[in-house]
């Protein structure tokens, strides 16, 4: 007879961790949790346990920092989060009621997950990059963003779908619960991806950088559109399309980058 099928990894060797996950490699243990499958991927989020533990620093030690996520203090996007594995990602929003701390996760300029102090104000708003669009059965329009949610958009004529002013690469932006509300997340905003609209490198060689857009040059074929940025330096680079979210029509809407 074979071998029994093990079930799902507990862990991921510290030295094989994503990259962008702040952790010694070489101390604290051989291993790191894995984060479960959810709304984000394994390379653009870090489990609950590692934020609070090693990127917020409200424990030293593993047992410390369950005993805090598991007696519901910690708040993503304003839901209480008890699952030490939970992936905490890319624009979440991180809440701490019992200290009044309040963070947006980002990636910085240096490739590794961060987090960003916010007001009270702004941890209400958080922008989401569309990342695919379908239509399901009635003729309603599903929009999937960048961290798993999903908007159902109800269209009045499914032969002429008005209502469909959404594109892969656009963002949205949301207006979040306050922690305890019960309420859900709702769509305020659309921000179409043009020129002269704010972006945010989420991930690649510019990641963590900020400036506004001054070209998109489109191809034929499979091959993803080029963007040319303007960063607050007033130097320019060029990213795919696919690795920048936009973040504001006229300035910035959320606060992505630490203060100097």
């Amino acid at each position: 007879m074979g071998r029994a099928r093990s079930g799902p990894k507990r862990h991921v060797k510290r030295l094989a961790a994503p990259y962008a996950w702040p952790i010694p490699r070489k101390e604290g243990g051989k291993f790191a949790p894995r984060p479960y499958p959810g709304p984000h991927t394994m390379d653009t989020s870090v489990p609950l346990l590692i934020l609070v533990r090693d990127m917020l620093g409200y424990a030293d030690y593993a047992r410390e920092a369950r005993k805090i996520i598991t007696r519901g203090e910690i708040y993503v996007d304003g839901v209480v989060r008890k699952e030490p594995k939970f992936p905490v990602g890319i624009m979440d929003v991180v809440e701490i009621p019992r200290t009044g701390d309040r963070y947006r996760v980002i990636m910085n300029e240096h490739h590794r997950l961060d987090v960003v102090p916010i007001s009270e104000e702004e941890a209400r708003v958080k922008v989401c990059r569309i990342k695919n669009k379908t239509y399901v059965k009635g003729g309603n329009l599903q929009i999937t963003m960048h961290d798993g949610k999903n908007w159902l958009v109800e269209i009045e004529d499914p032969t002429d779908p008005k209502e469909d002013v959404y594109s892969v690469g656009d963002s949205l932006v949301l207006e979040l619960p306050e922690p305890d509300s019960g309420e859900r997340w709702e769509v305020v905003d659309h921000i179409p991806f043009e020129e002269d609209v704010w972006v945010y490198a989420m991930t690649g060689r510019h990641s963590g950088e900020v400036g506004h857009v001054v070209e998109i040059q489109t191809f034929e074929g499979p091959q993803e559109d080029l963007v040319t940025v303007e960063n607050l330096e007033g130097d320019r680079f060029q990213t795919t399309k696919g690795r920048l979210i936009a973040i504001g029509k006229d300035e910035p809407m959320v606060t992505v980058r630490k203060e100097e």
